[in-house]
């Protein structure tokens, strides 16, 4: 399912305290979700958090959602 899709289905947006929720416990957050990974840890959520939002800037046209390694490619090509 798409970010876009569990927005549209769920009525939540992605952020930063919904990502921390949703990798502490998917199942949890969001019933029914499968996800083997669990991130117990709280500094390693923080750090995934902080990475995607970085990576999220990077973005040039947010309403075309893309995977962390399109867009490293793309910025590879543009350097």
């Amino acid at each position: 399912m798409t970010p876009s899709r569990v927005r549209q289905e769920c009525g939540f947006r992605w952020s930063a305290d919904n990502l921390d929720r949703w990798l502490t416990d998917p199942g949890k957050f969001l019933a029914g979700t499968r996800m083997p990974v669990h991130v117990l840890d709280a500094s390693a959520r923080r750090d995934i958090i902080a990475y995607l939002q970085k990576e999220s800037r990077h973005t040039g046209d947010a309403s075309e959602p893309k995977s962390i390694a399109q867009r490293s490619s793309e910025r590879s090509r543009k350097q």
